[in-house]
């Protein structure tokens, strides 16, 4: 696992294709308001820092996919509401999913105790990600929450 970790850290530009600025880093629709005038207002900031802007995006993506968290109709809004329709359909994008994916599962392993429903879940997403440059080719399965 960790000589693919180490490839795809090779692989995905440090700044990202929309450079470096302030970012939420855990942006989800639980953190979103709906402001007065019609708008949206993302709150929960404390994990905010300045960071490749693409990351936002990829949390967005990876939490739609993996946890069914979002909608089509809400992906689709979020996409063109943060101006990164096109970028979400490269190849590029899809190194960055897989980044984040990464540190999901990092993230989600520090609480995981030996024998725990929490550790065979981490254990599955692993062997799923490795599948996923192995000969069974791309999966997607949804990820349960720990």
């Amino acid at each position: 696992m960790f000589a693919g970790l180490d490839r795809l850290a090779g692989e995905v530009d440090a700044e990202g294709p929309r450079g470096v600025g302030l970012i939420h880093a855990d942006p989800a629709p639980r953190r979103v308001l709906r402001r007065p005038d019609g708008g949206a207002a993302l709150t929960a900031w404390g994990h905010a820092a300045v960071g490749p802007r693409v990351w936002d995006v990829a949390t967005v993506a990876v939490h739609a996919r993996r946890f069914h968290q979002h909608d089509p109709t809400t992906w689709a809004r979020f996409r063109v509401g943060y101006g990164d329709d096109d970028l979400v359909e490269s190849a590029r994008f899809g190194r960055w999913c897989a980044r984040r994916e990464s540190a999901i599962i990092a993230d989600d392993a520090r609480g995981a105790g030996p024998g725990s429903p929490a550790l065979r879940e981490i254990r599955r997403r692993i062997g799923e990600l490795r599948d996923r440059d192995g000969a069974r080719g791309p999966t997607e399965r949804h990820w349960r929450s720990v």
